[in-house]
This record gives structure tokens, C-alpha cells and sequence, in this order.
């Protein structure tokens, strides 16, 4: 019963995923999709490809628009400070088909270049992953292509794969307050210390030139009782990761390998003296897809496997999961001068191990977020969750409990 429960949404992300697979791709592409170029076919002359071919990258905007120029004979009637959708316009025809000289046309976001000096392929190509509703500042991907390079050392860019809003296990800054745990006590404090370091990230990855990049995360999720008179902690769970993660525009992948285990308090331990003590820890390999349907809808799945564990606690040999998340941006703000947003959401998180097969846990949280639209684009959140299955903590996870929590958090 419980494993039908499951089924469902997993079944139903993946035919999100290839609904959304299947979708109108002038999204992308500012609705130039199949349609034909408006440009003549004469206009990508031999010295227009001699141009494209010869291009550098330490070249500016100035270099494309004697390209555009060449190949129109009409520098009368071009206008320099018309926006790059105009180079799009004009040069798209000539180098769509070769991907471009250095690197393939990625999918655009914004639609509009906001520097009157950017160069068409640098912006191209540095905007080539979803990086959220709002325009973003461009950064590191973005300095590093007008310098010629395709790669970026402790990249400030902001995460190419998002972490899941309703995963209990997020690697974040939280702090809350947890009612009628059954599996620990009536009153639970829940805290987690956790951050993400990108180490590298390359900016123009594979046939669809995408992003790559490689991080190491690390994170303690630690449970108190603060009604006890010394406020013990219950349980911590210690966790160390090394996620790599590839983007193309709403499309996002990760394989991660960590290691998790898990430690029962020592006043706990004091004021339980029969309580029987194992060694849960572990190391893991999953692999996870995510899509962003439209900038309000994200849904991913993903599978696990169980490399090895304790003795004293099977971790079971695999699991599987998937989530969806809302975000009401019609609800929420945006401060252009700040760069600063802010808005209503709602997640949903499904997690199935096949050794725990009499219950899926399930998490729904419903919140409020507000972030900053530039840097590593970091969120503060306010949330209630609510969980029902086995418990997320350490040796409890045995357990089976529901519970609601007031949460806030930062991270991404």
C-alpha cells in the first residue's frame, strides 16, 4: 500500500518531465523555434563566415556590429544602441547552424542584454541556464568568457542545481520549533548548520554548452528537547558531500556521493541508560533531474543507492524520490533597485527507502521567501512543515511519527 502511495507521484513527475519535454521550444529561443530566417539567404556572404570563423573573444560588441553591417551592406541604418536583440536579428542566420565559433547558442535569459557593451556570444553563453523568474546580474561565467576563459575558480554564481525547499535533510543555516514528534518527544528543537562551496564551475560544457561544476557541502542536523531542565540534545546527524551538477537551461542533473552518521547525545544517553545504542552511518551515491515547467513550477526526481553501512543498522540498499515546488510570484514583490524579491511558496517532498516499505514519507512546506537577485542568490525563509512517515533523525529513523514545525532558514 504504502509503495503504490509512492508510485503516484513518481509516475506523475516523470510524465511532467516529458510533457515538458515535448514543449514549444520558442520559449527558448524568443519564438524563432523552426520558423525561417527573415534574413536572406545572401546575407551570410563568404566574408561574413571568414569574420565569424576569425572571431576572438577578446573582441566587443563593436566586432559583431561590423559583422552585421558587412553582411546587410546597410551601416547607414544600424543602429549601435539598439539592444542585442537587433545582433540576434541580424547575425543569428549566419552562425546558428555552426552552434557558434566558440560554443553553442544557449537558451537566453534574460531576452534582453542589459550592457550596452556585452558581446552577443559572452552573454550567449553565460546565460545559458535558468537562473530564476527575475533578471539577475551577470557574474563570474559572465567576466570570464570576455576574458576568453570557459572556467571559474570558488564560483559566486549562485547554485546550478537548487537544493529542494521541502527536503528535511536541505543543507542549510534553520533554526525551528517541532509540535508532537512522535518518534522523539512532544517538543522538539530542530537545528542544522550546513553550506555549499562551489570549487569550480566550467562555463560551456558538452553539445548543448551547458554549465558544469563540482562543489563540496557539509552540514549537522542536531534535535534538542528544550522542556528538559537541561535541554539535552536528543540526536545529531553529521554530513559531508562532494555534488556535481549540470545545467541547461530549465533543465538541472546532479550526482552526488556523501556520507552521513549519526550520534545519540550524551545526556540522552545518561537519562536513558537501557536505551539501545547502534551506529547508523553510511555512504551514498544518487543521481537527481529537476525542470522548471514555467518560473512558478519545478518538479525533479531521482533514485539512491546505499554503497555501505554500519552493521549494528541496515540503511536498507536503496531509495527513491521526487517533489514538486510552487512559487506565487503574483503574491510576491521585486525591488529593481535592490535587486531584491520576495514571495509566497509551497513544496512537496516524497522520500521511499526499500527497507522501510510500511510508510513513504511525505513533507509539504508552505512559506515565505525573500531573496537577493545577484551574488550566490541566497534565500531567507519562513516556513511551517509538516511531515508524515518514519523520522529523519539518525537511529529514530526506525520510527514511524508525524509532526508540524515552525522553521526558518537560510540558504539557497
Amino acid at each position: 500500500m504504502a509503495l503504490r502511495a509512492f508510485i503516484w507521484p513518481l509516475l506523475f513527475s516523470f510524465l511532467c518531465f516529458f510533457s515538458a519535454y515535448g514543449a514549444d521550444d520558442s520559449y527558448y529561443y524568443e519564438q524563432d523555434g523552426d520558423e525561417e530566417c527573415s534574413i536572406e539567404e545572401e546575407v551570410c556572404t563568404e566574408e561574413d563566415s571568414y569574420i565569424e570563423d576569425n572571431y576572438e573573444p577578446s573582441g566587443d560588441i563593436t566586432y559583431i556590429d561590423e559583422a552585421v553591417t558587412q553582411s546587410n551592406n546597410s551601416q547607414d541604418d544600424y543602429d549601435p544602441s539598439n539592444d542585442v536583440t537587433y545582433i540576434d536579428e541580424e547575425i543569428r542566420c549566419c552562425i546558428r547552424e555552426r552552434d557558434c565559433t566558440y560554443g553553442r547558442c544557449c537558451h537566453q535569459y534574460p531576452n534582453v542584454c542589459q550592457h550596452e557593451q556585452c558581446s552577443w556570444r559572452y552573454w550567449c553563453q553565460a546565460h545559458c541556464v535558468y537562473l530564476g523568474p527575475y533578471d539577475v546580474l551577470d557574474g563570474d561565467c559572465a567576466t570570464a568568457f570576455s576574458c576568453g576563459r570557459y572556467g571559474v575558480w570558488l564560483p559566486e554564481d549562485g547554485l546550478l542545481f537548487k537544493p529542494f525547499v521541502a527536503d528535511p535533510r536541505q543543507v542549510t543555516y534553520s533554526v525551528g520549533w517541532r509540535f508532537h514528534d512522535q518518534a522523539l518527544t512532544s517538543n522538539v528543537i530542530p537545528v542544522s548548520f550546513g553550506d555549499n562551496l562551489g570549487i569550480y564551475r566550467w562555463c560551456c560544457v558538452g553539445p548543448w554548452g551547458g554549465m558544469l561544476q563540482i562543489n563540496i557541502e557539509g552540514a549537522l542536523w542536531g534535535v534538542f528537547d528544550p522542556l528538559d531542565e537541561s535541554s539535552p540534545l536528543l540526536n545529531a546527524d553529521y554530513y559531508v558531500g562532494i555534488p556535481i551538477s549540470y545545467a541547461i537551461g530549465r533543465w538541472g542533473f546532479r550526482v552526488r556521493a556523501y556520507h552521513i552518521s549519526s550520534h545519540i547525545g550524551d545526556e540522552f544517553l545518561i537519562f536513558n541508560p537501557g536505551f539501545d545504542r547502534r551506529n547508523p552511518s553510511a555512504e551514498y551515491l544518487d543521481g537527481f533531474i529537476s525542470y522548471y515547467i514555467t518560473d512558478e513550477i519545478r518538479i525533479y526526481s531521482g533514485l539512491g543507492w546505499i554503497i555501505q553501512h554500519d552493521d549494528s543498522f541496515n540503511a536498507g540498499k536503496w531509495y527513491a524520490e521526487a517533489g514538486a515546488e510552487v512559487r506565487l510570484l503574483g503574491l510576491g514583490f521585486y525591488d529593481e533597485c535592490e535587486n531584491l524579491f520576495g514571495h509566497p511558496f509551497f513544496g512537496m517532498h516524497f522520500h521511499f527507502n526499500n527497507h522501510y516499505e510500511r510508510h513513504v514519507d511525505n513533507t509539504y512546506v508552505l512559506g515565505y521567501e525573500c531573496g537577493k537577485a545577484c551574488g550566490n542568490q541566497r534565500r531567507v525563509r519562513a516556513f511551517l512543515e509538516y511531515h508524515d512517515g518514519y523520522s529523519v533523525d539518525g537511529q529514530f529513523r526506525k520510527y514511524p511519527t508525524n509532526y508540524l514545525s515552525v522553521r526558518f532558514s537560510y540558504g539557497y
